[in-house]
């Protein structure tokens, strides 16, 4: 159906069947590097004869969008990292062929691509009606799920008890989340809207990746965030600060704990601030430890 790139991801049929939208890129560079997003127009005989870049075909703008979804009315959205470098959702107006962006926001509502299938965004219900989209971001070092009205450009976080979101599919009057917290492991929630859709009614887990781990957490040390400048003038870095915790110990109050420093691999990988088993085995001994996030964390 297609070839001609190095690499494809994120074939996605329109809901009448007529078009098709995709990513592509090539070596040497990363798909978060640069990228190019295209709709396909399929032919009587199911191939895909027209086609239209719509992003990152431009050599003046270097970008690398992402995640393209069509909405219930055939509406194409996608996230891309055009102008201010940052990842931010757009939609493509197919009467005048021109890119929108839906709402600016210094923040990632996306990620470096590493597997296929990631989902940071979701339409809330499937009638024609609805405008909102639930989607997940990063900025300055923390992890929130937002709410935005794409007609209205009108936008308000949600709180949720998971500290970092990975993941986020929508139902009927609902959404599922992939995250996690200081305390709760990885795991899938479902998260009850109220009737205007505007706050979260119920958030329920259906999914751990550790049931039983509940009954360790009095031995849990929660993180302090911390955001400090670097070399470089008017940039900032952050890290999780771990301090030494377990409920049947208490250390002496003239003796300064030990000290982990922690580095992520890189560069596209970061410290999230949620429960690391590997992590509470030096806290629950007496070790301090501090996750940093170094310049060129994602």
């Amino acid at each position: 159906m297609l070839s001609g790139n190095d690499f494809y991801a994120f074939p996605r049929i329109d809901p009448t069947e007529k078009r098709m939208a995709w990513i592509e890129w090539s070596d040497p560079n990363m798909s978060w590097d640069k990228a190019q997003l295209w709709v396909g127009y399929f032919s009587s005989k199911g191939e895909v004869e027209k086609r239209i870049c719509i992003a990152g075909g431009d050599p003046t703008i270097v970008e690398s969008p992402t995640e393209p979804k069509w909405s219930s009315k055939g509406e194409l959205f996608f996230i891309t990292d055009r102008q201010s470098g940052f990842w931010n959702i757009y939609k493509w107006d197919e009467q005048s062929n021109v890119v929108v962006q839906v709402y600016s926001l210094d923040a990632e509502f996306s990620k470096p691509m590493w597997v296929y299938g990631v989902s940071s965004y979701a339409f809330l219900g499937n009638d024609d009606q609805s405008q909102k989209i639930v989607c997940c971001y990063r900025q300055n070092g923390k992890s929130y799920v937002g709410l935005l009205d794409h007609d209205s450009g009108s936008f308000s976080k949600i709180d949720l008890p998971f500290s970092a979101v990975t993941n986020i599919v929508s139902a009927d009057g609902s959404f599922y989340v992939e995250g996690a917290s200081a305390s709760l492991p990885v795991s899938i929630a479902k998260v009850t809207l109220d009737e205007k859709r505007t706050m979260a009614t119920d958030f329920s887990i259906v999914w751990s990746s550790s049931e039983d781990i509940k009954k360790y957490t009095p031995y849990f040390s929660l993180p302090e965030f911390m955001e400090f400048p670097t070399v470089i003038p008017g940039q900032h870095a952050y890290a999780y600060f771990y301090p030494p915790y377990n409920h049947t110990f208490q250390g002496s109050s003239d003796e300064k704990p030990p000290l982990l420093v922690g580095t992520h691999g890189g560069p596209t990988d970061e410290a999230r601030g949620i429960l690391d088993l590997s992590v509470q085995y030096w806290t629950s001994r007496g070790w301090a430890f501090v996750d940093v996030n170094y310049g060129g964390s994602a």
